[in-house]
């Protein structure tokens, strides 16, 4: 009897072990691994441009992700990877042609309104 993708979902997440992968998303997964060592390499020796390796990473996290499910491609990220999904996302905008400055502006601008918001925020008995 075949079981709804809910039920499967929930076996998954109540695995020790990791989702297995496809051959192809082996490959994808090694390459984003090589992509962002090579890329944090980089920022940490101050040599060179990390953006390509950055992009790099963003195509194969895009290819990893065709034909899954948020929650699959999430976990595959988390764990294969050791990318949070945000971070997923960044590098496949990334690859998408968005620039490593305006990422990095965006970024810059969204933490900017969280604090505002943070030090601005009023309590219950300030707005009466």
């Amino acid at each position: 009897m075949p079981i709804s993708a809910q039920d499967f979902f929930r076996q998954i997440m109540r695995r020790d072990e990791p989702m297995p992968l496809t051959a192809t998303d082996h490959f994808n997964v090694g390459a984003i691994n090589v992509m962002l060592n090579i890329a944090r390499s980089r920022v940490q020796r101050h040599e060179g441009n990390p953006q390509p390796y950055y992009k790099a990473a963003g195509l194969h996290l895009d290819m990893l992700r065709k034909g899954k499910s948020k929650a699959i491609w999430g976990e595959l990220v988390r764990v294969h990877c050791g990318l949070g999904v945000s971070r997923a996302y960044e590098l496949v905008r990334l690859a998408g042609g968005m620039p490593l400055a305006g990422l990095r502006a965006e970024a810059a601008a969204r933490k900017a309104r969280q604090r505002h918001g943070r030090k601005g925020a009023r309590t219950k008995s300030q707005k009466d």
